[in-house]
């Protein structure tokens, strides 16, 4: 297990009611050269995560119990029909929900040797335990899976299935009872706007047994996301398409009776990969509040190479939406009126290489982020799946700014090789090198924030004794980082008074 440092980039402060809750960072090695944390559930007080591995020799799904510390108590093989091989055709995983009878289903896909494809589902019970495995499909056709393509039928018991069918572009869904027997099949003429449906099809089934559906047109410009309604029977009601330019990601039923829409917005002058816009839709799609998020600020940036995830909605309303970039993912908690309560980075940086899949409000109103990590050792690439437990306001400490992990040994901030005073300051600081490797400090850049995040001063380090002028600044706290090509090499809290 790799040592952590956590860095928080703002004066500590302990809140009672977010005491209780665990926090905690777990690495697990599944035994696959490749292997992914895709999508997290909470399961009572445990977690169910679906996964997806991939050796040489192919591929293997499972379906993990895990407990409120994030240990492996069942793990799970997904089991795939003989018209399938599964050491030799890749099968993703798509979407997983948890029933009113304790039940779990893991939607992904079931493709042929000979290309044809179909939904899947395995159906387990409490124990992680397989009921029964069935593919869908529809004769001449082939049936692709979608992300976020899976939500709970109007009894809690069965399911609904999403995705696209791939020679027509048309919207492909599926109801199924708890037998896994099928309900209705359907190939829906929506209108495409595009190409054709993409691979993103988030689905809600709403209490009057309506099915909202929302997919993107699958172009490589010109993004537009639309969202359609269903009967209880599969049939077309209506369609909207969104005056927004962006690529849909996910949609989830809010307690209030509304729908949370996350997109990935493309709208000029935003770049391809822009920024997250979230929005509060009534059942017909009119929109109650839109919000776009896009960050430039310290210490990481959320814009020119952000990806948007997932929703996760709290049982008393609360909005959660998770995006990434390369280096980092942002946290953002919204109200049911549309205010940002807070944001939140969180970064892996001593890592060679790492993604944020999805997150989830955990039971006690903590957040569990799951995802993977990957790295280089004596030339074989390694990948292993993380899972980050944080409290109700996205820290692993409470009171954190930002929460920063990182590290992959303990570093003892007492012997650096760096020397900042006098601190606390009335005006000067000095910034001294101490080390004998002189390339760590070549074009390394010195940046003061404020408690705020805010950018107040930045500087290329020049020599030793280099001076920083904080006359002009108020009294408070800040914090000094030295950065080089590397990423952050110091970090310090300062205090001007």
């Amino acid at each position: 297990m790799r040592n952590l440092l956590l860095i928080f980039c703002s004066t500590l402060v302990i809140h009672s009611s977010i005491s209780a809750q665990s926090s905690w960072f777990k690495i697990h090695d599944l035994g696959f050269k490749h292997e992914e944390a895709v999508t997290v559930i909470p399961f009572g007080n445990d977690f169910i995560l679906m996964t997806f591995s991939q050796n040489d020799g192919g591929t293997k799904n499972e379906v993990i119990r895990l407990d409120q510390f994030g240990e492996i108590k069942w793990r799970s093989i997904v089991s795939y029909p003989l018209s399938a091989d599964a050491n030799i055709i890749v099968y993703y995983a798509d979407g997983i929900v948890a029933t009113k009878d304790s039940c779990i289903y893991y939607f992904s896909g079931s493709k042929s040797l000979t290309g044809k494809s179909e939904f899947l589902i395995n159906k387990f019970d409490k124990d992680v335990q397989l009921i029964w495995y069935k593919s869908y499909g529809i004769a001449g056709k082939n049936i692709q899976p979608s992300f976020n393509g899976l939500d709970i039928s109007s009894d809690s018991l069965g399911v609904i299935m999403s995705g696209a069918d791939v020679g027509s572009g048309k919207l492909s869904v599926c109801q199924i009872d708890s037998s896994g027997e099928v309900i209705w099949h359907k190939i829906i003429n929506v209108p495409l706007g595009g190409n054709a449906v993409g691979y993103i099809t988030p689905v809600v089934v709403l209490p009057d047994q309506s099915i909202k559906v929302a997919y993107d047109n699958c172009v490589l410009t010109n993004y537009h996301d639309h969202l359609v309604s269903l009967n209880a029977n599969g049939n077309l009601e209506y369609s909207f398409a969104n005056p927004l330019t962006g690529k849909t990601h996910d949609l989830k039923r809010h307690p209030n009776g509304n729908l949370v829409y996350l997109s990935n917005e493309r709208n000029p002058p935003m770049p391809e990969y822009g920024g997250l816009r979230i929005q509060m839709l009534t059942p017909e799609f009119d929109t109650v509040w839109s919000h776009l998020f896009y960050d430039t600020q310290f210490p990481y940036l959320f814009l020119e190479t952000g990806f948007v995830r997932n929703l996760s909605i709290s049982p008393e309303g609360k909005i959660l939406a998770l995006g990434y970039n390369t280096t980092n993912c942002v946290l953002l908690c919204y109200d049911a009126q549309g205010t940002l309560l807070w944001k939140r980075e969180v970064a892996l940086e001593d890592f060679d290489g790492q993604k944020f899949n999805s997150m989830t409000w955990a039971s006690d109103g903590g957040i569990l982020l799951d995802g993977y990590i990957y790295g280089t050792e004596n030339n074989q690439r390694h990948d292993e799946i993380f899972l980050l437990k944080m409290d109700s306001v996205g820290c692993l400490v409470p009171g954190c700014d930002q929460t920063i992990i990182t590290g992959t040994k303990e570093i003892d901030l007492l012997k650096t090789d760096f020397d900042i005073s006098p601190n606390p300051t009335q005006g000067d600081i000095k910034i001294t090198y101490k080390g004998a490797d002189q390339n760590k400090i070549r074009n390394a850049l010195i940046k003061v924030h404020d408690s705020n995040g805010k950018l107040v001063f930045q500087k290329n380090f020049e020599l030793n004794g280099q001076p920083v002028a904080l006359n002009q600044l108020a009294s408070g706290a800040y914090v000094v980082s030295i950065t080089n090509g590397q990423g952050v090499i110091y970090v310090s809290k300062i205090v001007k008074i």
